[in-house]
């Protein structure tokens, strides 16, 4: 900055993301929860409305829900991942941030299947440290420095990305620029190790040496639910029935697996506390707006299933955090948000203007107040066929209500959250709720290929119950 031009005083804007991460882990990260959560707004009735990574970190950098953006899966050959997101590089919230004159680093996990592309920056990012090659290797980590690949061995990823952020935060402060950094880290994803054979072996995550007796008899909190290892699962869709009840061995491997996830954490929980200390050390704390979050939940034996993209609250349920100019201190609230708010908040923030229709709406309206979604639109797709785009499901969630259709079997979900909260309970069928099933239904041809504004406007209101409900 030349001497005598003014400092730009629009906020700095720093986007913190876990992969697989609940809503209930949060109580694991005292840092986090204290730093950003005590000293801002917690959303407790977060979702991700897509639940799977790729589509999910394609729509926190456009705003837009799945069906619009178009990342419909993880991988290539069913119609997603970075591959189908590359034409639309153009037009995300770094290059809408760029071009306002933000600072832009991104420092972690990008989207599956950049690995592919390690030398090719995205469009919008001034900074790129890119995890490449060894995406699922907490200890031996390849990073695209710029379209360079470099090997970065035996540290943890979190803590290396870490130092590329204080780098971020160390130019933007000496430089007088207000900068924009997305951190994303892989906890508590599982980790991939080679094998003899070369090949990756699925491993559970890893913490640093200093955490290796951290959480070693932790209880999963998830056998205390009525949906862990269900026991009558016929009004399940079929692939639920099919699943079989877990052993008891199975259960301990969901345990250790859940402790594991914890010890992943807290080498992040450290990171926020780094990143949080710097800010405040530099001055930059009360002008950056901080944001917290994950890409999905995770299911850890609820309805017999571990993994997520299905559409029952652990694996939509996200963590949101979030602190900063505007954002009330110490603020809770239920009111339902989305990762698609995501972009327009940073860009009410920032003056940006984005470069496509956004689907989402601020959350900072919301953190003073404001209701939240009444109706808001889930979806998971492309895992049959996507030549002809079919969907795994589409479904609605409401306050109350959870409902889902399966257009290629037919089937269909509903679930009353006021009377049953673990979702073991699919009222779909049932003549009682036939007119709740009905208006919902009426929501969901709203909300299923929305955009824009029908998006904002038919998700501001939902059905109201009909009927007996018992």
């Amino acid at each position: 900055m030349s001497e005598g031009q003014p400092l730009d005083p629009r906020p700095n804007i720093v986007l913190i993301t876990t992969d697989d991460q609940r809503e209930d882990d949060l109580r694991h990260m005292p840092f986090t929860r204290s730093l950003i959560g005590a000293q801002g707004t917690t959303f407790t009735n977060a979702i991700a409305p897509f639940p799977l990574c790729c589509p999910a970190r394609a729509t926190i950098l456009t705003g837009q829900h799945a069906h619009n953006h178009g990342v419909l899966s993880n991988l290539p050959s069913t119609g997603g991942a970075y591959h189908a997101f590359r034409s639309e590089q153009a037009e995300t919230l770094a290059v809408w941030l760029q071009r306002a004159g933000y600072l832009t680093t991104f420092a972690g996990k990008y989207l599956n299947g950049y690995p592919s592309f390690a030398t090719e920056v995205p469009s919008g990012w001034t900074h790129w440290r890119a995890s490449v090659g060894s995406v699922y290797n907490y200890f031996d980590q390849k990073v695209s420095v710029d379209g360079e690949v470099v090997a970065r061995p035996g540290i943890h990823q979190s803590t290396l990305f870490q130092q590329y952020v204080d780098e971020a935060i160390e130019e933007g402060t000496r430089d007088h620029r207000p900068f924009f950094i997305w951190q994303s880290h892989l906890a508590p994803h599982h980790g991939c190790l080679p094998s003899a054979s070369g090949a990756c072996t699925s491993s559970p995550p890893e913490g640093e040496p200093q955490d290796d007796d951290f959480a070693v008899n932790l209880p999963l909190v998830s056998l205390k639910s009525a949906a862990f290892n269900e026991w009558a699962v016929a009004d399940k869709p079929g692939a639920i029935q099919a699943a079989p009840r877990l052993g008891s061995a199975q259960v301990r491997g969901r345990e250790r697996l859940h402790q594991a996830r914890v010890r992943s954490l807290k080498v992040v929980d450290r990171s926020v506390r780094a990143t949080v200390g710097l800010l405040e050390e530099k001055g930059e704390l009360d002008n950056t707006l901080i944001i917290f979050t994950s890409d999905n939940g995770f299911l850890l034996g609820e309805h017999r299933v571990q993994g997520k993209v299905l559409p029952y609250e652990e694996s939509l349920r996200v963590p949101l955090l979030m602190r900063g100019p505007g954002v009330p201190v110490g603020a809770v609230t239920d009111a339902a948000v989305g990762l698609a708010d995501i972009a327009p908040t940073a860009l009410e923030v920032s003056a940006a203007l984005p470069g496509r229709t956004l689907d989402g709406r601020s959350l900072l309206p919301v953190s003073q107040g404001a209701p939240g979604y009444e109706a808001m639109p889930i979806e998971a797709g492309a895992v049959h066929d996507a030549e002809r785009g079919e969907y795994l499901y589409h479904g609605v969630r409401t306050r109350r209500w959870v409902y889902v259709e399966y257009p290629t079997r037919g089937e269909e979900e509903l679930y009353d959250l006021a009377l049953d909260p673990d979702q073991s309970d699919n009222v779909a069928y049932r003549p009682t709720h036939r007119e709740t099933r009905a208006g919902l239904r009426r929501t969901l041809d709203t909300l299923r290929f929305c955009a824009g504004e029908a998006c904002r406007t038919a998700s501001g209101r939902a059905p109201a119950p009909a009927g007996p409900q018992g």
